[in-house]
């Protein structure tokens, strides 16, 4: 400690079980908590299709999310204060879905009497991709893949929201 002193450096303690205190580790509880939150609603409201191995496609959303809403008190969201620019607006916001929701793929090429969309579930933004495109996990296969045309089915996901 003596040699931090002499180098300038300084140091703070803080006590057992105080993780309150630290920005860092609030933000990693709050994350972690939307996203058990996101897969609990996930599992109670469409169990068929809920995997517990989807859990990091719901911490990254759950980061997503924390990382484009704005603080109340600052009215930043962390992308800005990080980046040092200010949104002109937050619209990127009204694409966030409901973790899990159903989504319908354009198909591409398909004969002319065949379904022209396939049914998917919703886990988040690819980060590979732009921002618009959506990582969709095929229910009868498994793979999650992005996709640019997709259809969100907000009517299944509310009424299985208010009949939950």
């Amino acid at each position: 400690m003596q040699d931090c002193t002499n180098q300038g450096q300084i140091h703070t303690l803080s006590g057992v079980g105080a993780h309150h205190q630290n920005r860092v580790e609030r933000t990693v509880q709050t994350t972690f908590s939307w996203a058990r939150a996101m897969m609990l609603h996930f599992i109670l409201h469409w169990p068929q299709e809920a995997d517990l191995s989807l859990w990091p496609f719901a911490v990254s959303y759950a980061v997503w999310l924390w990382n484009n809403m704005p603080d109340p008190l600052s009215r930043l969201s962390p992308w800005e204060v990080f980046m040092g620019v200010q949104f002109d607006n937050y619209r990127h916001l009204q694409r966030a879905r409901v973790f899990g929701c159903p989504v319908y793929v354009l198909a591409k090429k398909l004969p002319k009497w065949k379904k022209r969309a396939r049914r998917g579930i919703f886990l988040g933004f690819s980060e590979q991709h732009h921002s618009t495109v959506a990582l969709v996990l095929n229910p009868s296969t498994g793979h999650v893949s992005p996709q640019y045309h997709v259809v969100f089915d907000l009517k299944i996901m509310n009424s299985l929201i208010r009949n939950g």
